[in-house]
């Protein structure tokens, strides 16, 4: 597996490299205020300016702000749709963006009740008035499956405002098998919510009881602290079962599949999640175990963990489906179709 992954991998990196130079983007990214959108942007930079396009990528409280700005000279904002931002944004900055024809695609954040309902506080009532209105958006972007915008951004929606789901991926520069001994039965990478606990709680009490493994993440009070994206292909690939229990709500509504199944897919490791509405669009069943519920991911750890050959098998065919269709390159394709697009039709409205 480490040599087909190997040539995979520099297959996708020879094939993207500068595929986008000339298209006229320069993106200027403003990370969302999360790990994972942390993670996402930072991925999708070094992407982009691999495959040609150059691009920043930045906090939005960095004091560099305005110097990276007027260097870059932006033809596409990507930052989060929060008040933050768009008081950085002043008339300035707005009137330079729209003088060279550039576009605002701002990530969508999810509303106070989330994910239960579309209800938001005055904060984001606030935030779609002035979008409405056509002050800060020219288009609208977030990790979820198009179902999201239509369910918790309606008003966005009827108005006419394009979406685009981008979700996470693997990285080329970071993901991959390593030649590490397969020393943990498992590995769990996990940030500490309650949510997430009740989920640790109901789901893997049997699988941690049954075999010793390694957990990392913080707010957890046990197991090892948070490790780096660039630390994860390692670990992965020093266990024999990556575990990617899923919260609730993402089980039973179409957002997402989380960060780690793509990249832990794409450093050969054999997964077991649960099942969601959206998962056949990303994996096969015969490329990532899917529990239907609780008592079945257990299950599925125990059958799997002595089964190495059965385990191998089902990690192949994960780690080829994720090199061929979910690298970062293959998200940059989306991005800059979906820009172009943009500039044929801006509203639908």
């Amino acid at each position: 597996m480490l040599d087909e992954a190997e040539t995979l991998r520099a297959a996708a990196i020879a094939g993207a490299r500068d595929r986008h130079a000339g298209c006229g983007l320069r993106a200027f990214l403003v990370r969302p205020p999360t790990i994972s959108g942390a993670i996402w942007f930072d991925t999708l930079g070094h992407a982009l300016r691999h495959m040609g396009i150059p691009a920043v990528v930045l906090d939005a409280d960095a004091s560099d702000w305005s110097t990276q700005w007027r260097a870059l000279s932006p033809t596409l904002l990507v930052a989060p749709d929060r008040e933050a931002i768009h008081a950085r944004l002043d008339a300035g900055a707005r009137d330079d963006l729209a003088s060279r024809a550039g576009l605002r695609l701002l990530v969508h954040m999810a509303p106070a009740g989330f994910p239960f309902d579309a209800g938001g506080d005055a904060a984001d009532e606030a935030r779609l008035r002035r979008a409405v209105a056509g002050d800060t958006a020219d288009a609208f972007l977030s990790l979820y499956e198009p179902e999201y915008f239509d369910r918790y951004a309606p008003t966005l929606a009827a108005a006419g405002f394009r979406y685009l789901a981008l979700p996470q991926a693997c990285d080329p520069f970071v993901d991959g098998p390593q030649p590490v001994p397969r020393t943990h039965a498992w590995f769990m990478a996990s940030t500490f919510t309650p949510d997430r606990l009740a989920v640790a709680y109901d789901v893997l009490r049997p699988v941690l009881r049954n075999a010793p493994g390694l957990w990392v993440g913080s707010g957890w009070r046990f197991g090892a602290p948070r490790v780096q994206p660039a630390d994860l292909p390692a670990l992965f690939s020093a266990s024999r079962i990556a575990l990617a229990p899923l919260v609730p709500f993402l089980r039973d509504r179409p957002l997402e599949i989380t960060y780690r199944v793509f990249a832990a897919a794409a450093c050969g490791a054999f997964q077991v999640t649960h099942r969601t509405p959206v998962t056949p669009r990303f994996f096969a069943d015969d490329e990532l175990v899917q529990a239907d519920d609780d008592a079945t991911f257990a299950e599925a750890c125990a059958w799997y963990l002595p089964r190495p050959a059965e385990r191998q098998a089902v990690a192949r065919r994960a780690l080829r489906r994720a090199w061929r269709d979910h690298t970062t390159f293959r998200r940059v394709d989306h991005l800059v179709a979906f820009v172009e697009s943009l500039r044929a039709t801006p509203r639908l409205s």
